[in-house]
């Protein structure tokens, strides 16, 4: 009796729960929230990566747009060189059949009334001397590709071997069919481009300058744009 009484006032160490197992569970619950923590992090990592990713992938699509974009406006530009030349070409084109219709008028009016010696007239090529058709036909490839410059100096050139290229006295006197007619004419073109560069929006500074001294060159004022060559030639 006295043993049992003895076990229920001082119960069996068995039930106590060692040491070593209660540093377990909390070691285990420690290293559960790191791996977790852990978990984490790796997954805040990868969002991470993955916003770099995309940051540099939208970067790379902007830096190709806009090279895209100054890929349209070079093109752009280039269509608008190319209308204006065909524009230089459709205005010489009309200008040379207002031309020949002329001449068959004055032919017409020149026939023979009796009629025995009905001769039709043929003008010749425009030739002065060794001024010939073949530099303005140079300056016409010249005006086609909008080589100003180019352009510029070949008249310079030929004014400076020949002054009475220049406009002396009244230009309404200068015959159409004459050789010095069509150098101003195509001189005129010229200065029409010049100064379409130069007041062109998208022009760069060097540009401009480069107009603006190509048309000193060419002894451009503001009132040679009324004389009757230049008003002829834009007809």
């Amino acid at each position: 009796m006295e043993s049992s009484d003895e076990d229920d006032y001082f119960p069996s160490f068995e039930s106590i729960t060692p040491l070593s197992n209660i540093d377990s569970v909390y070691q285990s619950n420690a290293e559960k929230g790191i791996r977790k923590i852990c978990c984490e992090l790796l997954d805040l990592k990868d969002a991470v990566e993955t916003l770099c990713s995309n940051m540099r992938t939208k970067y790379l699509a902007f830096l190709r747009l806009t090279e895209e974009s100054a890929e349209m406006k070079h093109e752009i530009l280039e269509l608008q060189k190319h209308i204006s030349s065909q524009r230089i070409l459709v205005q010489d084109l009309l200008s040379g059949v207002c031309h020949e219709l002329g001449e068959w008028h004055v032919t017409d009016a020149e026939i023979d009334e009796d009629g025995l010696d009905i001769e039709i007239h043929i003008t010749p090529p425009i030739k002065d001397g060794d001024c010939d058709v073949t530099f303005l036909e140079y300056i016409d490839v010249l005006l086609a590709e909008h080589m100003v410059e180019k352009a510029v100096e070949a008249l310079e050139g030929k004014e400076r071997i020949y002054p009475e290229l220049k406009i002396i006295g009244d230009a309404s006197i200068i015959d159409p069919s004459s050789y010095k007619f069509a150098f101003l004419k195509r001189k005129q073109m010229l200065e029409a481009q010049l100064v379409e560069v130069a007041t062109h929006p998208s022009a760069s500074a060097i540009d401009v300058r480069n107009a603006l001294c190509g048309l000193l060159k060419l002894g451009k004022e503001n009132g040679d744009m009324d004389n009757p060559v230049y008003s002829d030639a834009e007809s």
